[in-house]
């Protein structure tokens, strides 16, 4: 019987414009039946309005019930007062008692229609919570599970460095490698990097990719300065700085910010033992662009790039004592020649004009013998130090053996060779050399030199070179003599 009357309540009771509309009709229909039923004393007109009260239940709900079987019942009890004899009388007060039933029936039937539904309605609320709260953790999970893995793939790159950095001894390479990692570490198109190595002799960091004298020094959008507040914080601390916003970093604030041309950064010392050796920068032009996975990350970096670059350093080291004389500093013969080689590769290639001068000291070997070999030994230097001090960072300077120098002029054609070569022997004339406290002496150098043409091989220059040189100490010494000078007389 419930399942029948929720069935038809659901399928009538659908909006309060249709119930009230429907109330209406059954109410109309309900007094024309009982009226009809009054004046022709016809009992089955009367059960007319039973049925409609049962319609307008259904269509109006119980308020609707209510108000109509109150009606019904109030008109059988006044044909029961109208109506003489018992047997007019009965069926009148049957219908009032199965109206009152009835409506007592159906009131109770909502009620616990309507807690059915409310318990419903909160076993779907809590349902809808539930699955909420599982979607919720669902993607919680699903989040943790992407970062994982990408840790895991980071991991990995890291892994993969590592064989790398280890394997190599080249800065060059270093640099290339940590490239390739922090595009896929930081995923961060705005973020530069540069990597700082520390040289012993000026007291400096300097890109591991430049040469220490190139001024400004800048990677990138990133310039190099002399005295660095972050990079002496670095040294202080010895630990990770990081930035997550420059201009509201309370360590820096009192920095003119006119010079800095970044927002966040996170530097990185690289330390072997108790010293550092360089320092990993990571730079972006916005705030907050390294989160705390990147500092792990690039942390791990650093301590991984920390072991390369000590490698790097010492091979550098080592391999500085097998090109240079240790006395002078200055390139040895042999891997000057190589260098010389190369540059005679790269004239022709570049159709550019190159010198080559060998440079000796006139009378060394008397000076020697007069004031000793570490006088001798001192003289070398001061004119190893003079060489470096009045030639290009891109000059090739060598110590050719004995009191011999080479230099080789890369982009110079005879006029500006000729006139290097003048200027280096007329100043050096001038130097006086202090032998001790009360005696000092001058010395003049006598220079040979060639123009490399195009055609030339490595050893017809050197030899070219030697015989001009020779010129210059067979006809009176403290001269500079160019092989086109004397090619006809030779």
């Amino acid at each position: 019987m419930n399942e029948f009357l929720t069935s038809i309540f659901y399928r009538n009771n659908t909006s309060t414009r249709l119930k009230v509309f429907h109330g209406l009709i059954a109410v109309f229909v309900c007094i024309a039946a009982f009226a009809a039923g009054f004046l022709f004393k016809n009992v089955l007109i009367t059960a007319l309005g039973a049925g409609l009260l049962f319609y307008v239940f259904t269509a109006a709900g119980k308020a609707g019930a209510v108000i109509f079987g109150s009606i019904f019942i109030f008109a059988n009890i006044v044909a029961i007062l109208a109506a003489r004899g018992f047997a007019s009388q009965a069926p009148h007060i049957i219908m009032a008692v199965i109206a009152v039933v009835y409506i007592m029936r159906l009131a109770k039937f909502e009620d616990d229609l309507d807690i059915r539904m409310n318990g419903q309605e909160l076993a779907a609320q809590r349902l809808d919570d539930e699955m909420v709260k599982y979607k919720e953790e669902l993607e919680r999970l699903k989040d943790a599970l992407d970062r994982n893995r990408d840790k895991i793939s980071k991991y990995k790159i890291l892994n993969r460095v590592s064989r790398r950095l280890t394997s190599t001894l080249d800065q060059m390479e270093i640099v290339k490698v940590i490239n390739e990692a922090l595009i896929k570490i930081v995923e961060n198109k705005t973020v530069k990097f540069i990597l700082l190595v520390w040289d012993d002799e000026t007291g400096m960091f300097y890109p591991a990719v430049e040469e220490k004298n190139a001024a400004p020094l800048n990677a990138g959008a990133v310039k190099i300065y002399r005295n660095d507040p972050f990079d002496d914080w670095l040294t202080r601390n010895k630990y990770v700085l990081q930035i997550k916003d420059v201009n509201d970093d309370l360590r820096f604030k009192t920095l003119r910010k006119d010079w800095i041309n970044f927002r966040s950064m996170i530097a990185i010392p690289l330390i072997e033992g108790k010293t550092i050796i360089g320092i990993l920068k990571f730079f972006s032009e916005e705030p907050q662009a390294f989160g705390g996975d990147d500092l792990r990350f690039l942390t791990s970096l650093g301590d991984i790039c920390a072991a390369a670059v000590q490698s790097a350093i010492l091979y550098r080291r080592t391999k500085e004592l097998a090109i240079r004389d240790g006395l002078t500093g200055l390139y040895m013969r042999r891997y000057f020649v190589e260098r010389l080689d190369d540059e005679l590769r790269r004239s022709r290639e570049t159709n550019t004009s190159l010198i080559f001068c060998l440079i000796d000291i006139d009378h060394f070997k008397d000076c020697n013998d007069t004031h000793g070999h570490l006088f001798g030994d001192k003289v070398l230097r001061l004119l190893g130090e003079y060489l470096k001090d009045n030639l290009r960072d891109v000059d090739l300077i060598g110590r050719y053996g004995g009191e011999e120098f080479a230099i080789a002029l890369p982009n110079t054609n005879m006029n500006g060779g000729r006139f290097v070569a003048e200027r280096l022997r007329e100043v050096f004339s001038k130097l006086v050399i202090n032998v001790n406290e009360n005696e000092g002496i001058r010395l003049t150098l006598s220079i040979g030199g060639i123009e490399c043409g195009k055609k030339m091989k490595l050893m017809d220059v050197i030899n070219k070179a030697d015989k001009a040189l020779y010129y210059s100490k067979e006809n009176g010494r403290n001269k500079v003599t160019f092989w086109q000078d004397i090619s006809d007389e030779a």
